[in-house]
């Protein structure tokens, strides 16, 4: 499994990440939110819309098919991840 999706994993059990409704109702709190690739066009184009309006950083990574198995899920079209040094930490792990 790719690290990037590990972490998340981590992350969302540790619950410093949130996925569907906690994450649309706590969305202004997140420091950086995770999109499918494959998200339905018309949600995730609203969605990043919402992001953008909020200066929410945000990612265009992996499949929902990839996100919801690092998560134990089946499909996950979005994760936010709420702690700083996480969402930090994540995206070094990229470089």
């Amino acid at each position: 499994m790719n690290a990037k999706l590990g972490f998340l994993g981590i992350l969302f059990r540790a619950n410093k990440a949130r996925i569907g409704d906690e994450l649309d109702k706590t969305l202004l709190k997140a420091h950086l939110v995770i999109v499918a690739s494959n998200a339905m066009s018309n949600t995730a184009a609203a969605f990043t819309r919402r992001l953008s309006e909020h200066n929410i950083p945000f990612k265009i990574e992996f499949t929902k098919e990839e996100l919801g198995n690092a998560l134990g899920r089946n499909e996950v079209n979005f994760i936010g991840i709420y702690d700083p040094k996480a969402a930090k930490a994540y995206l070094r792990k990229g470089e």
